[in-house]
This record gives C-alpha cells, structure tokens and sequence, in this order.
C-alpha cells in the first residue's frame, strides 16, 4: 500500500470513527472515551461486516480462509 492509499484509508476510518461513535457516544469522562474507543476499535477490526471480504466481518473470513504455511 502506498502513502497516498494510507492517507485516504486514514481519512475514511477517521470519519467513521467521527461519526459512528464519537457523536452518538459523547463520552462524559476520559476513562469513557478509553473503554468506548478500545469497544469500538475492537468492533472495526473484528466484527464489522466488509464489502471487501465478500460482506463477511474479518473474523469470518479469517476463519474460512485456510492458513498459510
């Protein structure tokens, strides 16, 4: 991946996180903006449904894709 495809991946995901979570959520302290974000990273990275992944969440498709040896 190049620096100009990070640059528009970061630009996306920063977005969400913008949206999805920081103004629905509006954490009240520091420690609700800690667990909150680490909940919702966790979702982004594991759980979240993806397109890409043939609308399958990253731990799904990990699981059906065979490992490399």
């Amino acid at each position: 991946m190049s620096w100009r495809d990070s640059s528009v991946t970061s630009r996306r995901n920063g977005y969400h996180l913008k949206e999805e979570w920081l103004r629905i959520q509006k954490p009240g302290t520091l420690d609700e903006f800690h667990t909150g974000l680490t909940d919702y990273l966790r979702w982004w990275n594991t759980t979240r449904i993806q397109q890409r992944l043939g609308y399958l969440s990253p731990d799904e498709y990990r699981a059906q894709t065979p490992a490399i040896a």
